[in-house]
């Protein structure tokens, strides 16, 4: 487990072609990732996304959705992506 100051990033394009699951230059955005490896659709509103209230300091109901959304998303793919190996290189 990591310790409170410590974090990871993890690239998903790139996490998702070592594993073969993605090709290079293939799109790579999260709704098109959870479209091809999940087989879902991500359903976000339009109107939200391109709010230009995202710099509040207090999220609205929808945005915090929104946000919520994402990071469902993104768990959900690094499970899905793990149980692959990686391609070999040679």
């Amino acid at each position: 487990m990591l310790a409170d100051h410590d974090f990871a990033v993890v690239d998903l394009r790139q996490y998702a072609e070592v594993r073969g699951l993605l090709e290079r230059g293939e799109k790579a955005s999260l709704d098109a990732l959870v479209k091809k490896l999940l087989g879902a659709y991500l359903e976000k509103e339009e109107s939200v996304r391109k709010s230009n209230e995202w710099e509040r300091k207090t999220l609205s109901a929808a945005q915090v959705t929104y946000t919520a959304l994402d990071v469902l998303a993104l768990r959900e793919l690094f499970k899905h992506m793990s149980q692959t190996k990686e391609r070999s290189t040679l």
